[in-house]
């Protein structure tokens, strides 16, 4: 995954923003974020190893890059809640032994309550609990269990995730936020790991730990603003 392009994409969407937003109340904030997602399931428990290390698959020339990146989109409801909805795509995998590991792509949609613990009580820190329901597509898996070589190269598998998490906003400069976030998320299968000869221990889980910056903005002021220029600009 190319991070220097994502960021340079994420920079270039930040200052668009900044230049065109207006100074009132930000009922919108739009985000990108970066992350790690770690694996908990039939071939063991890779929560909380932070590991991004690229190692290969055995067999194959592939190697497992459990990174990801995306975007979000959050709405700002009352002063302790917030709705947001995030997309983000990326890589997911596991590695316990060279007989024991699989690598995947997904993509993911996930919409999200944010309950702000400290409601307007701050201003510049604000931490908040979150649960959600999400959407993963997987695809290009391949896996290595049991001494057995699977490549599913064409797989593709759909899922439902029931979300659940924790995390921080930091009010870095006026309208500017950083976020930490810490997403649990449990699946509505068994089948990622690529062979459907394991068995069943329960379904596959992950955890998505990410970090992220948003401009919180108004759409009502920026749409007026989109229309002046646009009315002058046809008016010339």
């Amino acid at each position: 995954m190319n991070f220097k392009k994502i960021g340079l994409i994420a920079f270039t969407g930040l200052s668009f923003f900044s230049a065109n937003a207006q100074t009132a109340d930000k009922k919108l904030a739009i985000g990108f974020q970066l992350g790690l997602s770690e694996y908990a399931g039939d071939l063991g428990n890779g929560f909380g190893q932070f590991s991004m290390k690229s190692r290969p698959i055995q067999g194959t020339i592939k190697g497992s890059n459990p990174g990801f990146a995306g975007m979000s989109l959050a709405m700002y409801v009352n002063p302790y809640i917030d709705l947001a909805l995030s997309m983000n795509v990326g890589e997911w995998g596991y590695y316990l032994a060279n007989d024991k590991s699989f690598n995947s792509h997904f993509m993911a949609s996930d919409l999200s309550l944010r309950y702000k613990l400290l409601g307007e009580r701050s201003k510049k820190v604000q931490p908040y609990l979150l649960v959600g329901v999400g959407a993963r597509s997987i695809s290009r898996i391949d896996s290595v269990i049991y001494h057995s070589n699977h490549d599913f190269d064409n797989e593709h598998q759909r899922e439902i995730n029931l979300l659940a998490g924790i995390g921080l906003k930091i009010n870095m400069i006026p309208n500017v936020t950083l976020t930490l976030q810490t997403v649990y998320g449990m699946t509505n299968n068994d089948k990622v790991e690529g062979s459907p000869r394991l068995e069943h221990y329960g379904y596959d889980q992950f955890l998505n730990h990410s970090i992220g910056i948003s401009y919180q903005f108004d759409p009502i002021k920026v749409h007026n603003h989109i229309h002046e220029k646009v009315s002058k600009l046809f008016k010339k």
